[in-house]
């Protein structure tokens, strides 16, 4: 069985490598720029309102291109222009030109602004996804952070306890080892002290 000062280096020496191993993996984890991270919130938030605000703007086409359709779709049944009173067809054929000139162009408008939506909103997902990876790789390191203060806290017992062992032994081999004649000789004297002290209580 192993010796508690055995014991003790033992598991100094093992919480030394885990913590080791905790720094490399530390050193591993990327470090954040906070710069970075808030200029990517910064676009994120603008690239967010830009799209609500495409979003207005789409209805505001989708509105006018069902008004038009609506407005296409009675051309129809009317006998006179609603506008001016005209009657006869010709009328109809302008009103009719007219409407499906806007209806294009507002069709292209719409075309338009779904494509741009669509890239904003793509570069407004990108941007949050990397806020969240920084943020993240920033918890992981708060984490590591927190775990090695930890062993290093815990390393310090057996650090202490092991360099006691360390100066007890020092302090021991400054002391001179037992000599067998030097004891004999003391044990002679002993004797020959309590020989002198039964005869003085004799005497007395």
């Amino acid at each position: 069985e192993l010796l508690p000062k055995d014991r003790l280096i033992a598991q100094r020496d093992e919480l030394k490598a885990s913590l080791e191993k905790a720094r490399t993996a530390l050193a591993e984890v990327p470090e954040v720029n906070h710069g970075d991270v808030e200029a990517l919130r910064t676009e994120e938030r603008e690239a967010t309102a830009a799209v609500a605000d495409i979003d207005g703007q789409l209805r505001v086409v989708k509105d006018g291109i069902a008004r038009n359709e609506t407005e296409l779709r009675s051309m129809g049944g009317l006998t006179a222009c609603p506008y001016c009173g005209a009657s006869g067809e010709g009328w109809k054929a302008l009103k009719d030109a007219e409407i499906t000139t806007a209806l294009h162009g507002l069709r292209a408008k719409l075309d338009q602004l779904s494509e741009h939506r669509a890239r904003v909103k793509d570069h407004a997902d990108r941007c949050g996804t990397r806020v969240r990876d920084a943020i993240q790789r920033q918890q992981a390191r708060n984490d590591a952070e927190a775990r090695i203060r930890s062993m290093e806290l815990n390393l310090t017992g057996p650090e202490r306890q092991v360099a006691a062992f360390a100066g007890l032994e020092s302090e021991l081999e400054r002391i001179p080892k037992d000599d067998p004649e030097l004891s004999a000789a003391v044990e002679i004297l002993v004797t020959e002290i309590n020989v002198k002290k039964d005869e003085m209580a004799e005497l007395d």
